[in-house]
């Protein structure tokens, strides 16, 4: 699973929440794999990019999907 979000965006929240400046932030999101990388590897993508709810939304359509498929698995074992 993949939580992306805008290279500003990043920025601007890793200096809101860790006290980092721009360049702080900037080199710590260098140091991770590229977001592109992130997104062709994971199974379920969350764009955090919007509001709290939009977010939200994805998580629980994510949750739903993966709570169907294991009830799927559990009613075939039957």
């Amino acid at each position: 699973m993949c939580r992306c979000s805008s290279k500003e965006l990043q920025i601007e929240r890793l200096i809101r929440r860790d006290h980092l400046t721009a360049e702080e932030a900037l080199a710590r999101i260098r140091a991770q794999m590229p977001l592109d990388q992130k997104r062709a590897r994971a199974t379920h993508v969350i764009d955090n990019s919007g509001t709290f709810e939009q977010t939200r939304s994805q998580a629980l359509a994510i949750y739903r999907q993966l709570s169907a498929k294991k009830a799927e698995g559990i009613e075939h074992r039957a």
